[in-house]
């Protein structure tokens, strides 16, 4: 079988379900093109909002896991996940990470007092947050784990590992 094959004739099959003006039916043909190309349910599906809160598709996709969420949706490994896109990120475009890793905004108290995202103190008064830290409150609020950002010597990102993991750097 080929998936892509099977998938753009999904796809055209959901674009004449759109023209008859079915909008609901048009996107679960969707998530079934997006399954035969290998997505997990959960990212086939989407956010709840997606589908509006209050409507059953929606609600069921908004469910915790104690209420019903699937477990296969879950990450076995989240952190690593997490590491793998970051290092990749570095990887494929150093500047653009190194100026985000490094580009702090100020924000309100209700964000400085967010249980999750990371912020810091600002200069001049107040707080502020970075890339960084939001991507921790979400990785923290997701696996439990944080991540760190690895700078050599010479002050350059070396990398992305977890938090708090022991790493033997070279000696000089």
């Amino acid at each position: 079988m080929d998936n892509k094959m099977l998938a753009k004739a999904i796809r055209g099959k959901a674009e004449e379900i759109r023209e008859a003006g079915d909008a609901d039916m048009f996107e679960l043909v969707c998530v079934l093109a997006r399954v035969v190309e290998g997505k997990s349910l959960d990212r086939a599906f989407g956010a709840p909002g997606d589908w509006g809160y209050g409507t059953p598709i929606g609600d069921a996709l908004a469910a915790t896991p104690e209420k019903g969420r699937a477990p296969e949706t879950r990450s076995i490994d989240g952190v690593g996940i997490f590491l793998r896109v970051l290092n990749e990120a570095y990887k494929a475009d150093y500047a653009a990470i190194l100026a985000l890793i490094q580009n702090r905004v100020p924000c309100n108290d209700a964000l400085a007092n967010h249980p999750m995202i990371q912020v810091g103190a600002a200069a001049s008064g107040g707080s502020e947050v970075g890339m960084l830290g939001v991507i921790n409150g979400i990785c923290e609020a997701a696996t439990g784990k944080r991540v760190a950002v690895c700078i050599n010597d010479g002050g350059e990102i070396s990398g992305f590992i977890e938090y708090g993991r022991k790493i033997r750097l070279p000696h000089a």
